[in-house]
C-alpha cells in the first residue's frame, strides 16, 4: 500500500498556486543592532510551521550577540519572535521541535526550551548538539572539562543523567552530534584529541543507554595519522550510526578529506568507512550527512580546486559503504561554492544547499542543487537578497507539499546581515478544467474562476436534501496531471462560506478502487483560507493511467437543520500541485 501524507493546515492569508520551483515566500528579519545577523538552524513542526533560530545584535550593540527565534505559519506569517541572552555573546546552534509544538534551541549559552506559543519555559546551562527522544526528553551533548559530555533532561527541564568520557590520550575530547534510536539509546560523535594537538586527532563515537549507562565507544582514524573529527551523525535502518566529517587534515599544508564511516550498533566496531580525496589534493571539507529510506548515506560539504576555488560536493554511499556517486557543482564563476546542508525527500532525491557565485566579481547567493537518487542533477535555484550582496544558505528542509525551504544569511539594503527564510514550490500546477454541482445549485461563476487566487469566486448555495446524512452542496472538479512522474501529488482549495459552523469536507477519486476518498475535514471560515491535502509515492491511483485525468470533490454541510440554507460557498481558487 502506498503511503499517503496529509497536509491539513488552514492558512489564514492565502498564497497563489505555486509554479514550478518559483518562490512562495521570502522572509526577512534585522536584529535591532542592525549588524550580522544569521540563521544557524531550522526545524519544521508536525503542522508545516517553520522554525529558524540565530544569533543576532541587541539594539546598541554589534559586539555581543542574542539568541533570536522565530516561528513562522506555512504562507510566511510571522507567528512568534522569542530572544534569549545570557553571556554577552549568545550563539544558538541548534533547534528541535517536538510533537506538541514545544521548541527547544541551543548553543553557546545553554539550552532554552519555548512552548508552541513562544513562551519561554525554562533555560539550562549545557548547550551544544541536541536531539529529542519519542518521550520529549531532550538529549545535549558538547564538553565539560575537556572531556566529553552528554546530558539528558526532561521535558519539564529536570535533569535526569549527567556524562563525561574522557577517550585514552592526553588531549581534549569532544562531541559535536547526536542522534536517538527507538529504545532511547544516544550515539553521540565528535572529537578525540591524541595528544594536546588537534593535528593528531580521531572520530569519537560513544554509546549510552537511555538510562545513561556507557555502552561502548568507537573510534575511526584517517591514513594519514593527522588531524580527524566528525561532524555529523545519523542512523542508518538497522540503527546503526552513520558518522561524517573530515580526516587527514594537515594544518600545514592546508589540506584535508572527507570520510564517512559505519559502526555497529551493539559493539561499536567499525563497519566500513569512506574517504574522498578531491582531484587537486586540497581542502575537502563535509558540514552535514543525511540518510535515506533505502539506508544509502549522502554527505555535503565542498571539495576545493585550483581552478575552480572551491564547489559544492555531494557524495552518497550505499549500506554497505560502496559509494554509489560523487557530484561536485560550480556555482558559475569557478569562485568559492560551499554547501552548508543536505537533506532527502520521501522520493530520495536529494537537496544540497549553501553558497554560491554565478557570476564573477560577485558574492554567493542562496543556492539549492537537486539531484536525482540515481545521481543525475535535476535542477538549480537561488535566492538574491535585496542588496545583491552576500547570501549563504545554512539550513535546507522539504515540507510534506514537497516546497523547499532555505534558511541562512543574506544582506541587506543598510542592513548587513540578516536572517533570510526562504520558501520555494516544487510542483506544476494544474488546474480545473470541467465542475459540475450537485447536490446544490451554481449561483455565478464558472471553472475560470477557480483559476487563480484573484478574488474572483465561483459562488454556490446549498439545494434540497431529504437525508441529513448527505451534504446539500457538493462541487465535483476535474483537471489533467502534467506528464512527468509524480512524486507528490497535491490539492488545494481556497475560499470561503458566507455562514459559520460549515463543514468542508475534500475527497479524492480514486481511480483503481473507483471512489472518493476522504482526505480532510475542517470548519469553513468567513474570508478567505486554504485546505490543502497531498499523497505521496507514485499517486498513481488518483491520476488515470491514460488520460492524466484527475478528480476531486468538495463538500459543504451546515451543522444545522437540513433546510437551513442561509449561506452561499464562495471558491477563489481550486487546483492539483504535481512535483515530479
Amino acid at each position: 500500500m502506498k503511503t499517503r501524507w496529509f497536509f491539513l493546515l488552514v492558512l489564514a492569508l492565502s498564497v497563489g498556486a505555486a509554479m514550478a520551483q518559483n518562490e512562495i515566500w521570502a522572509r526577512r528579519y534585522n536584529g535591532p543592532g542592525n549588524h550580522f545577523d544569521r540563521v544557524a538552524a531550522m526545524a519544521l513542526d508536525t503542522a508545516g510551521n517553520v522554525h529558524v533560530t540565530g544569533p543576532a545584535y541587541p539594539a546598541g550593540s554589534q559586539t555581543n550577540q542574542n539568541y533570536v527565534t522565530i516561528k513562522y505559519s506555512p504562507d510566511g506569517n510571522e507567528l512568534w519572535l522569542s530572544t534569549f541572552s545570557l553571556n554577552d555573546n549568545d550563539y544558538p546552534s541548534a533547534i528541535a521541535v517536538d510533537t506538541s509544538g514545544n521548541v527547544y534551541v541551543s548553543g553557546s549559552s545553554g539550552t532554552v526550551k519555548y512552548n508552541s506559543a513562544g513562551a519561554q519555559q525554562w533555560n539550562r546551562q549545557p548547550g551544544g548538539a541536541i536531539a529529542l527522544d519519542a518521550l520529549g526528553n531532550i538529549v545535549i551533548v558538547g564538553s565539560s572539562a575537556s572531556e566529553a559530555a552528554l546530558w539528558k533532561y526532561s521535558p519539564n527541564g529536570t535533569l535526569q543523567w549527567a556524562r563525561t568520557f574522557d577517550a585514552p590520550g592526553t588531549g581534549s575530547d569532544g562531541l559535536s552530534a547526536v542522534a536517538i534510536d527507538a529504545t532511547g539509546s544516544v550515539y553521540a560523535a565528535g572529537i578525540r584529541n591524541r595528544v594536546h594537538d588537534e593535528a593528531a586527532s580521531d572520530f569519537l563515537v560513544v554509546k549510552f543507554t537511555s538510562a545513561g549507562a556507557y555502552l561502548w565507544d568507537g573510534f575511526f582514524a584517517g591514513a594519514g595519522n593527522l588531524g580527524d573529527w566528525a561532524a555529523a551523525i545519523e542512523l542508518d535502518n538497522n540503527g546503526n550510526p552513520v558518522v561524517a566529517g573530515n580526516a587527514n587534515v594537515d594544518a600545514f599544508s592546508p589540506a584535508g578529506d572527507v570520510a564517512v564511516a559505519e559502526f555497529n550498533r551493539t559493539t561499536g566496531v567499525e563497519s566500513w568507512h569512506d574517504v574522498y580525496d578531491g582531484p587537486d589534493h586540497l581542502w575537502d571539507a563535509a558540514a552535514d550527512l543525511a540518510m535515506d529510506s533505502a539506508g544509502n548515506s549522502i554527505v555535503a560539504g565542498y571539495t576545493e580546486k585550483a581552478a575552480t576555488g572551491s564547489d559544492y560536493l555531494t557524495i552518497k554511499n550505499g549500506p554497505g559503504g560502496a559509494r554509489l556517486w560523487a557530484r561536485t557543482f560550480d556555482g558559475g564563476a569557478s569562485a568559492f561554492d560551499t554547501a552548508r546542508g543536505v537533506t532527502v525527500d520521501q522520493a530520495d532525491r536529494v537537496y544540497v544547499t549553501g553558497g554560491a557565485v554565478r557570476m564573477a566579481g560577485q558574492a554567493p547567493d542562496y543556492c539549492t542543487v537537486k539531484y536525482e537518487p540515481n545521481g543525475p542533477l535535476k535542477w538549480v535555484r537561488r535566492y538574491d537578497g535585496p542588496a545583491d550582496d552576500l547570501d549563504e544558505a545554512s539550513s535546507v528542509l522539504i515540507d510534506w507539499l514537497g516546497n523547499v525551504l532555505m534558511a541562512g544569511e543574506s544582506y541587506g539594503v543598510g542592513t548587513v546581515g540578516d536572517f533570510a527564510t526562504v520558501k520555494v514550490g516544487q510542483s506544476m500546477a494544474s488546474n480545473v478544467s470541467t465542475i459540475s454541482v450537485g447536490p446544490g445549485v451554481l449561483e455565478s461563476g464558472s471553472f475560470f474562476e477557480l483559476l487563480s487566487s484573484d478574488s474572483q469566486y465561483l459562488v454556490c448555495r446549498p439545494g434540497i436534501v431529504f437525508n441529513n446524512s448527505i451534504p446539500p452542496l457538493q462541487i465535483t472538479v476535474e483537471g489533467t496531471a502534467t506528464p512527468e512522474t509524480t512524486s507528490l501529488l497535491s490539492f488545494r482549495v481556497e475560499g470561503h462560506t458566507t455562514s459559520t459552523n460549515i463543514v468542508q469536507r475534500i475527497y479524492l477519486f480514486n481511480f483503481e478502487t473507483d471512489e472518493f476518498v476522504l482526505f480532510d475535514t475542517a470548519n469553513t471560515t468567513l474570508s478567505d483560507s486554504v485546505r490543502e491535502v497531498a499523497v505521496g509515492g507514485t499517486s498513481s491511483e488518483y491520476i488515470q493511467f491514460i488520460t492524466r485525468r484527475m478528480r476531486a470533490k468538495i463538500t459543504y454541510k451546515t451543522a444545522g437543520p437540513v433546510f437551513s440554507f442561509p449561506w452561499r460557498a464562495r471558491l477563489d481558487h481550486v487546483a492539483w500541485g504535481n512535483t515530479p
